[in-house]
């Protein structure tokens, strides 16, 4: 048995340009200047992973079967005023993903000439995001009607399924040439729905 696990933890300040003020386009509660080396912009990214893994050889055949779990997350908190003065919208944005799956592998020597490999791997992940976007409330021509900026969210989520599998045959054809062949299947349930067969 074995087991592999790690997790990172990263925060940025995102560097700020200098000598910059807006243009005076965007106004927030009658602010208008916003010196470029006063912004405060922040982004954390995190990342955990797990896998555990069970492996059994016996005379003719060896099995391995792996459990593993992943998870991460950006979130990105914005200089709301400042983002504003400049640009004309703020986001903050989180993001999420958490997975989890199952792979299980083997090799069975049939007799000198041919080695069997076969795969099953089945994946299961959740992602979500969560934004919130502050605008200004602009007439028919686009300009800012007035320097209260509104808030928009847009939050949603997705569950992906990953199928795929695989069989291979290692024929050793003589003591120098070895052929391979074999097919693989694949399926995606998400975003969208595919599938894929192989062959090589």
């Amino acid at each position: 048995m074995s087991f592999i696990g790690g997790y990172s933890n990263q925060q940025f300040q995102i560097p700020n340009p200098t000598g910059l003020n807006p243009n005076g386009t965007f106004a927030v509660a009658g602010q208008t200047g916003y010196p470029s080396e006063s912004l405060n912009e922040r982004q954390r990214e995190t990342t955990g992973y797990a896998i555990a893994s069970l492996l059994h050889a016996a005379d003719r055949w060896t099995l391995q079967t792996s459990l593993f779990a992943r998870y991460s997350t950006l979130t990105y908190r914005p200089d709301v005023v400042g983002e504003l003065l400049y640009n004309g919208m703020a986001q903050f944005a989180a993001k999420r993903d958490l997975a989890f799956g199952l792979q299980t592998e083997g090799v069975f020597h049939l007799n000198d000439s041919h080695t069997l490999r076969g795969g099953v791997i089945v994946q299961n992940e959740r992602a979500t995001s969560q934004t919130t976007t502050y605008v200004f409330a602009t007439d028919a021509a686009g300009a800012p009607i007035n320097d209260v900026p509104v808030p928009i969210a847009d939050n949603g989520g997705k569950t992906q399924w990953t199928y795929s599998a695989y069989l291979q045959d290692e024929w050793k054809l003589a003591s120098d040439l070895t052929l391979n062949y074999g097919l693989r299947a694949d399926r995606y349930d998400g975003y969208r729905a595919e599938q894929q067969l192989s062959r090589g």
